[in-house]
C-alpha cells in the first residue's frame, strides 16, 4: 500500500532504515525482549520490502515497451538474489566461529559479527536504491504522511478484492503464504535442532550455512531455468 501511494524508492528506503535498525539491534541483544523489538524491526523492513522492487522493474519495463516479456527479467533477478543469499549463508555460518574467543555473555559475542555485517550491507543497499532506482515523477499531487497511512488500509483492501476475484492471484497468494509459514518454521527450529546434534551453537551455525546455502543454489537454478 505505502509503495503505490508514496512510491517504490521511498517505502525500500523505509524499510531499509528498519532492517538496518533490525541487524543492529540483533547484534546488541541480551534479553529476550530485545530480540523479540528486533524481531518486530526486522518483520516491518522485510514487509515492506516485499514488492517495491518487483513492482518498479513491472513500472520500468512496461514504460519502456508495454508487449515486453517480464518472465525474463524477473527470473534473472531472483537467480542472482538467490545466489547472493546461499552466498552470505555459508559465510555468515562460519563467521561465528571466527570469532570464538569474544565472551559468551559480552556485549558483543560471536553471533554479533554476522549482524553487524548485514547491517553494513544493507547501509550499502540503501546507497545503492537511492542512486540507482530511478522512479518517473509521480502525477499526483503530494501526499502527506497522514494522508499516506491513512489510504494504506484502502489500498490494500484493493488488493485483497483482486486477489479473492482474480484465480491465478488467489492460487499465488495461497501459495505464497503456505511457503512463507514453512520457511519460518524451518528457520526457527532447524539451527536449535542442529546445535542438539552437533554440540554447540558454532557448529551448528556452519552446518546450517551449508544447507541453506544448497538450498538457494537449488533456488537459484530453478529460477534461472
Amino acid at each position: 500500500g505505502l509503495a503505490d501511494l508514496m512510491g517504490r524508492r521511498r517505502t525500500m528506503l523505509v524499510a531499509g532504515v528498519f532492517l538496518v535498525a533490525a541487524m543492529l539491534a540483533v547484534a546488541f541483544s541480551q534479553h529476550a525482549w530485545q530480540f523479540a523489538a528486533a524481531s518486530v524491526l526486522s518483520a516491518v523492513g522485510r514487509a515492506l520490502s516485499s514488492g517495491p522492487i518487483e513492482s518498479w522493474y513491472v513500472d520500468t519495463v512496461r514504460a519502456a515497451d508495454p508487449e515486453a516479456s517480464l518472465r525474463a527479467g524477473l527470473s534473472r533477478g531472483w537467480a542472482v538474489e538467490a545466489v547472493a543469499l546461499g552466498v552470505a549463508a555459508i559465510v555468515g555460518g562460519a563467521v561465528p566461529q571466527w570469532f570464538d574467543g569474544l565472551a559468551a555473555d559480552g556485549l558483543l559475542v560471536p553471533f554479533s559479527i554476522p549482524a553487524l555485517a548485514a547491517a553494513g550491507l544493507a547501509v550499502v543497499s540503501m546507497v545503492a536504491t537511492a542512486l540507482l532506482m530511478t522512479e518517473p515523477p509521480r502525477t499526483a499531487a503530494p501526499v502527506g504522511l497522514g494522508a499516506t497511512l491513512r489510504g494504506v488500509p484502502g489500498q490494500v483492501a484493493d488488493g485483497v478484492r483482486l486477489a479473492w476475484h482474480d484465480p491465478v492471484i488467489r492460487l499465488l497468494v495461497g501459495r505464497t503464504a503456505m511457503i512463507g509459514t514453512s520457511l519460518f518454521v524451518l528457520e526457527i527450529l532447524t539451527p536449535l535442532q542442529f546445535a542438539a546434534l552437533l554440540g554447540g551453537p558454532e557448529k551448528a551455525a556452519a552446518a546450517y550455512g551449508v544447507v541453506v546455502t544448497a538450498a538457494f543454489l537449488g533456488s537459484a537454478a530453478g529460477a534461472a531455468a
